[in-house]
């Protein structure tokens, strides 16, 4: 079967996050450890995992639109996680690297199809809290707007 447009964007956005390395242009190698949905309160980051980035598309709010589309404003979320000794310089660096990733194509654009028509910052926040071990993360919220038919989530519109 297909996946919905909703997948499918979270399959560019995971992929796009994939390419964030020091060989692609940017500061770190966060894009060795993408995860989709991971529970770390169940199951903490060892510290070979780390840095590391974990997506979650955390609620679609829909309009419907006169003209029977449906207007979607998919709020994503990227959890950046750091044990690294330079903490606040590292999570900056984490952080800045999901900005530009995103803004390599505000479409989402796989094989050339736009999957969204836009992609708005919302904010980023900043923690820092000691276990076992200090560990840094930040929370990066974006929001990625997109069309389908009116109660299709398979076909673009």
């Amino acid at each position: 079967m297909a996946d919905s447009v909703r997948q499918k964007i979270v399959d560019a956005v995971k992929t796009r996050f994939q390419s964030i390395t020091v060989a692609n242009g940017y500061e770190t190698n966060l894009g060795n450890k993408v995860f989709v949905w991971r529970d770390t309160g169940a199951a903490p980051f060892e510290e070979s995992e780390l840095p590391a980035v974990v997506l979650f598309d955390a609620k679609d709010e829909i309009v419907q639109q006169l003209s029977r589309i449906q207007h979607h404003k998919l709020l994503m979320v990227a959890d950046v996680v750091t044990d690294d000794a330079t903490q606040s310089t590292q999570i900056r660096k984490l952080v800045a690297d999901i900005y530009k990733a995103i803004g390599v194509d505000i479409y989402w654009t796989v094989e050339s199809v736009r999957l969204a028509f836009d992609t708005d910052p919302m904010q980023d926040e900043f923690d820092v809290r000691q276990e076992e071990r200090v560990i840094a993360s930040a929370r990066v919220q974006f929001t990625i707007q997109y069309r389908t038919l009116s109660w299709n989530p398979y076909t673009q519109n």
